[in-house]
């Protein structure tokens, strides 16, 4: 497999599109004008360009990587560690945003893990 990367960038790019079709589509429309001059509304919190440069680049280098992996790797391979990724994402969640999980949600990660263990 030889074009792993490209087929990532495309990837991440078809994402990207389809990303700003839907934000165009669903957004809402400005209300503020009906409310009385003497009401604040606050802006929700925006995040900053270089979180979306280092969350675009991460994934694109996750893609490209994942794909690039096919020409080592068969298929089912490929797809059996992209399933366990789940896990160092729960754990990055928790430990970079301090997303709490449910206890059902953890159960479901190490079921996940065990039966990734017992097939490899």
């Amino acid at each position: 497999f030889k074009f792993g990367w490209f087929v990532g960038f495309a990837e991440v790019l078809g994402c990207l599109i389809i990303s700003k079709i839907e934000i165009m589509l669903l957004e809402k429309p400005d209300c503020t004008r009906l409310l009385p001059h003497s009401a604040t509304v606050e802006k929700p919190k925006q995040p900053s360009l270089y979180m979306f440069a280092a969350v675009s680049f991460a994934l694109i280098g996750s893609v490209g990587m994942k794909n690039a992996s096919l020409a080592h790797l068969n298929f089912p391979t490929k797809e059996i560690f992209q399933s366990g990724k789940l896990i160092s994402v729960m754990a990055l969640g928790r430990t970079f945003s301090g997303k709490v999980y449910s206890t059902l949600e953890y159960v479901g990660a190490f079921v996940l893990l065990f039966g990734l263990s017992v097939f490899m």
